[in-house]
């Protein structure tokens, strides 16, 4: 099992623990316990997509892991220019309140840069796989920006 593989019992712990404790709150706690799972998942996604890239580009020249860095900035700016200061000014409220609000989408947008940057290396990818990887992370990042925008936890 990869490190992705590692970070599903996170995923599946915390809707256990929505399910068990919180379901039937009328105002659940937030953040709570739940968003400790949840995004207890990114950091393992990002050492899985590490992995698949320096075995997919091993022996690549420095100056494509150069690229890749630039792309993958180039993508987080875009993050920071379109999705942060809208999910800051929709969820306002307390400082853990906000960071855990942006945590899913923006931890979603930042490994969707990391993906620009594996694109912008210029090698030739795994394709069914790299794909699937690549829409997965669109759909994530598309659900968990709509979640966030819709949260007015003040």
């Amino acid at each position: 099992m990869g490190p992705a593989g590692h970070g599903r019992p996170g995923l599946a712990w915390g809707n256990l623990y929505y399910v068990v404790r919180l379901a039937e709150l009328a105002e659940p706690p937030f953040p709570s316990w739940v968003d400790a799972g949840y995004i207890g998942f990114y950091p393992f996604a990002y050492a899985s997509f590490v992995l698949l890239c320096r075995a997919r580009f091993r022996g690549a020249p420095s100056s494509a892991w150069f690229d890749g860095l630039i792309g993958a900035l180039s993508g987080a700016s875009v993050v920071a220019l379109f999705v942060f200061d809208v999910v800051v000014a929709v969820t306002g409220g307390a400082p853990a309140t906000v960071l855990t609000t942006l945590a899913a989408p923006l931890g979603d947008l930042l490994l969707l840069a990391v993906v620009v940057g594996a694109l912008s290396m210029g090698q030739q990818l795994p394709g069914a796989r790299f794909g699937l990887l690549a829409t997965g992370l669109v759909v994530f990042a598309i659900t968990d920006c709509v979640y966030a925008g819709g949260q007015r936890h003040l």
